[in-house]
């Protein structure tokens, strides 16, 4: 999966919707207007820029090791949790608080 492909199936959750490729600065000038505290801004930044750096876009055996089964990759995980309709449920979407 390229890094583009892990960045749209990320934010876009397996839904089917498309999506782009957003610049750091472009998400953060949003993001501020927006209204998100700029202290928010600054960390999503760095995270997305540490996560999405194309270093965690090939599955390792990391999984394997520690829970004893294969891998998959991020957009198989996005479309069956998707598919199953958790983020559907009241308590997905902060119905219950």
């Amino acid at each position: 999966m390229t890094h583009t492909k892990t960045q749209t199936t990320l934010v876009l959750g397996g839904t089917g919707k498309t999506g782009r490729r957003v610049a750091q600065h472009e998400f953060a000038a949003a993001a501020a207007r927006q209204g998100v505290p700029a202290g928010v801004v600054e960390l999503l930044t760095y995270l997305f820029g540490e996560v999405l750096d194309g270093r965690n876009a090939r599955v390792a055996d990391g999984v394997r090791r520690a829970l004893g089964r294969e891998p998959r990759d991020f957009a198989r995980y996005a479309r069956d949790a998707a598919a199953s309709g958790v983020w559907d449920s009241p308590a997905a979407r902060g119905a219950d608080r």
